[in-house]
């Protein structure tokens, strides 16, 4: 289970009602997708694993992902 927190890096207020895209990198690994709640979460059922993450289709990171992350974007 990995679970992203996305907050709004001028204010670190959480992004709320946004569709967040995580594409896998690996053989097999695929894709998720989800819509942040009140909090500015979002969970994926997926294992741990290098990933690309989209917002309205702009990559806002890049990197290993696993547990629970924050990533702060302009918004």
């Amino acid at each position: 289970m990995i679970m992203l927190r996305i907050i709004n890096q001028r204010n670190c207020e959480p992004v709320t009602n946004v569709t967040v895209q995580a594409h896998f990198i690996g053989v097999m690994r695929g894709y998720a997708e989800g819509t942040t709640n009140r909090d500015g979460e979002v969970h994926f059922d997926c294992n741990p694993g290098e990933a690309h993450i989209y917002i309205k289709g702009n990559e806002v990171f890049h990197g290993y992902l696993e547990g629970y992350k924050t990533i702060p974007i302009n918004y």
